[in-house]
């Protein structure tokens, strides 16, 4: 149909409607036509096919209660998402800055430790030492990216990122190497700053007695970019500051690398930590804690 085809239908005093060069009458059957078929395809779109009622039961009215059923889910697991990514935002966040004498928690940003052991063992380092006096900062400062909760299935899947963390030491001792051939030694001051680090996972919760347990975790990181300064590499002078920078260039890279070895012991570690916090909590009780 031309465009003046089109604007007579406005002329002829019918109650008539011209969209994309078709028209309907708003007094004739074909109208009723049309809009079962719009609601037809828009239950299609939103629920799937299988979920159509029989051929000889389609109904308007039907139709728009599929509709309408669809539409209160995805807002009811909307309204979920967004409690815990409030939740993460709010009260996560606010327990990183002061901890929490309830959960057991101490303040996590700054995180301050007196000492800590280095043992890493994976392609291509092999590191052992100690860090003594480890200040780490940043942490709280991270961003929800997403955030989806399946209550059904009884998993969440998630992605953050920390635009900066910086990591210091008043003093480090390691020895070690680098595939098997270049040694890695020294001592004295510490200091390294990541900036973007991603994180994204999939949390698989289950249960014990009704008491809720993590059962797995799915885990992927990714680094931006890493800076190094730390003192006294190899002796210290220039052969130090060369150090440095090479491992500033290749630290993303190997940590891709080494993800497989990495992740899994990481992911064990958070799962025997969440889980001795769960004890005692059901379901009900963690759906209570996200929608507050």
């Amino acid at each position: 149909m031309d465009q003046r085809k089109g604007e007579q239908l406005f002329n002829t005093g019918r109650r008539n409607c011209f969209v994309s060069g078709c028209y309907f009458s708003s007094n004739s059957e074909g109208n009723k036509i049309v809009m079962q078929t719009v609601l037809l395809l828009a239950v299609v779109a939103i629920l799937g096919v299988n979920s159509l009622p029989a051929k000889d039961q389609i109904a308007p009215e039907l139709i728009v209660a599929h509709i309408k059923a669809a539409i209160t889910k995805r807002e009811a697991r909307s309204s979920t998402d967004d409690a815990l990514k409030n939740l993460l935002d709010t009260t996560v966040r606010n327990v990183m800055l002061e901890g929490s004498t309830d959960w057991g928690i101490p303040v996590l940003d700054p995180l301050s430790l007196d000492h800590l052991d280095i043992d890493l063992n994976f392609d291509p380092i092999v590191l052992k030492g100690t860090l003594d006096g480890v200040k780490v900062t940043g942490i709280s400062t991270f961003v929800v990216d997403s955030v989806k909760l399946n209550i059904l299935g009884l998993n969440a899947q998630f992605a953050v990122h920390v635009p900066k963390i910086v990591v210091e030491a008043d003093n480090y001792d390691i020895d070690g190497e680098i595939g098997g051939l270049v040694p890695v030694y020294g001592n004295g001051h510490l200091e390294v700053e990541v900036d973007g680090l991603y994180l994204s996972g999939k949390v698989q919760i289950g249960s014990n007695n009704s008491y809720v347990i993590v059962k797995s975790i799915d885990l992927d990181v990714n680094i931006t970019a890493l800076h190094t300064n730390i003192e006294g590499l190899l002796g210290g002078g220039d052969v130090s500051v060369l150090l440095n920078d090479v491992i500033s260039d290749v630290a993303p890279d190997l940590l891709q690398d080494a993800k497989a070895s990495i992740l899994p012991m990481i992911s064990e570690q958070v799962i025997k930590l969440a889980n001795e916090k769960l004890v005692g909590v059901t379901v009900s009780d963690l759906l209570g804690l996200i929608n507050g």
